[in-house]
């Protein structure tokens, strides 16, 4: 008698990494607001890029940067239902459709901690946490960090007004106050964020609003 595995015995297809990345994109650029011009579909798109290739310098098995890949494109979904609490949603969601598609519960486990560890402050207790939480924030080492910056408060002016110089403070308190926990991103984005601060801090000083 042939050997039938687990998942054919009780007609329960194997989970399917490209499927689901595939639906969740597919339901972001059906659902995500169109006013949002940070947390865009763009921007999930970088964060799952720049995952991938932390996680591969850090030398992460590759079993394992599909979980991280996964967690990247799921990890701001939460902004179709709950800005505010878009972590949390994110993981309800998470849940729902890995369940569906067969994910084991370990798998959705490791999957809704790098959802989590991605709120502000973030807060990331393993190596594939810190992976996608300075995923996430790897513009702020970037060349095209000013064009984020614009982006975002263009979104944060939704919701209530912002002067330019509140913006240069916002801007100057959180990246002195962030930290990359990779070395990857330490090695490659804490010089251009040195320098970004002290930017901010030069147009601050020469500020006539």
């Amino acid at each position: 008698m042939l050997f039938r595995s687990r998942e054919i015995l009780y007609n329960r297809p194997l989970f399917n990494y490209e499927l689901a990345y595939q639906k969740i994109e597919s339901y972001l650029i059906d659902n995500l607001p169109t006013h949002y011009t940070y947390h865009t579909i763009d921007h999930i798109k970088d964060v799952v890029c720049r995952a991938e290739a932390i996680a591969k310098n850090e030398k992460i098995e590759k079993s394992n940067i599909l979980d991280i890949k996964l967690a990247a494109w799921l990890h701001d979904i939460g902004y179709i239902w709950e800005p505010k609490r878009h972590e949390e949603r994110g993981v309800e969601y998470a849940t729902a459709i890995l369940n569906e598609m067969n994910f084991p519960k370990s798998k959705i486990n490791l999957i809704a901690g790098m959802i989590l560890a991605t709120k502000i402050p973030q807060s990331p207790k393993n190596l594939y946490e810190q992976i996608i939480c300075d995923a996430d924030l790897d513009y702020l080492g970037r060349d095209d960090y000013e064009t984020n910056s614009k982006r975002f408060l263009t979104e944060i002016k939704l919701t209530k007004e912002v002067s330019e110089k509140q913006w240069l403070n916002i801007q100057l308190n959180f990246l002195k106050n962030h930290a990359y926990f990779t070395e990857t991103a330490k090695k490659s984005r804490n010089k251009k964020k040195e320098n970004t601060i002290f930017k901010i801090q030069e147009d601050l000083k020469n500020y006539h609003g």
